[in-house]
């Protein structure tokens, strides 16, 4: 973390996907620190993993020193990032305190049982508990297409998202 501190610009190099973990929390720390940041991946056939395609990143070998000496002064006369998100001035969402023991219950039935759809319910029904006053459901696809299960609005996600709303299920995550 002191490095990071100490740095600007900040350069990540995934050379494998399954090492993105870690690079993904240290870039965290320097995207919260409001460094330049630039993310170096191999070139195909690995995918940019969702938690870095955000960020500046050059697909080339390490040894293309005429690719990364280009991207590196692109970075470096790039304007400092500013990143000031949105925090409410009052919090919409609550803990949700004594309705734990009732939802923990109704989590190990749904789970016990197998039902998907009591776990949406339940989870639609905590996130109501917290305070998030809109809550979607979405119906469910007739010809197996992938869909979110559901989608919730509040201005608490503005800081950690980006966004005022989140879409869960069907494999996406975020907004």
């Amino acid at each position: 973390m002191a490095l990071i501190e100490q740095a600007d610009p900040v350069i990540g190099v995934l050379d494998h996907p399954a090492s993105s973990t870690n690079l993904g929390f240290e870039l965290g720390y320097a995207f919260a620190r409001d460094k330049k940041i630039m993310v170096m991946v191999p070139p195909a056939p690995y995918a940019v993993p969702d938690l870095l395609a955000t960020m500046r990143y050059l697909r080339a070998n390490l040894t293309d020193t005429e690719a990364i000496a280009y991207h590196l002064d692109a970075l470096l006369d790039a304007p400092a990032p500013s990143r000031k998100p949105y925090i409410p001035s009052k919090a919409e969402t609550h803990a949700i305190g004594d309705l734990t023991d009732d939802l923990a219950r109704r989590l190990s039935v749904a789970v016990r049982d197998n039902d998907s759809a009591a776990l949406e319910g339940l989870v639609a029904d905590a996130l109501r508990d917290t305070g998030v006053s809109i809550i979607k459901s979405a119906e469910k696809s007739q010809n197996g297409d992938a869909r979110p299960d559901l989608g919730i609005w509040s201005d608490d996600l503005e800081s950690s998202l980006g966004s005022t709303s989140a879409i869960f299920g069907g494999g996406v995550a975020g907004s």
